[in-house]
């Protein structure tokens, strides 16, 4: 969004396309505050369902781990064993990655956050 001398212009996020226009003789103000903090709250739903699709996969993940470090102890297979060891290995670098995304996602909906703040 665009404000300006009254008017406010509501642009496409990934094109150049004007969506909506809005004159001061219309209540843009007021339409402009519902449709920020409407898409806002949109972010923000998203963002908690996906950090919540992180915490179950982190807990996934744990339960891997386990059960594969189970296995590596009761095996006697060398083949086996560096399979099982490669396993983990990479299982631990995925459950090491997901507090990045996770900080990422907060990050994001902070940004939006402080536009919202800035706008309204």
């Amino acid at each position: 969004m665009y404000a300006s001398k009254g008017v406010v212009f509501h642009f496409a996020v990934d094109s150049n396309v004007v969506i909506t226009v809005y004159k001061e003789k219309d209540n843009a103000g007021s339409k402009a505050k519902h449709l920020l903090i409407d898409a806002y709250n949109i972010v923000q739903k998203n963002a908690n369902e996906a950090l919540s699709k992180t915490e179950t996969f982190s807990a996934e993940l744990d339960e891997e781990l386990r059960w594969l470090s189970e296995e590596l102890k009761r095996t006697r297979s060398k083949a086996k064993r560096m399979a099982l060891q490669a396993r983990i290995n990479a299982v631990q670098m995925r459950v090491d990655e997901l507090p990045t995304e996770s900080l990422e996602i907060k990050r994001k909906v902070t940004r939006y956050a402080r536009g919202v703040a800035a706008y309204v």
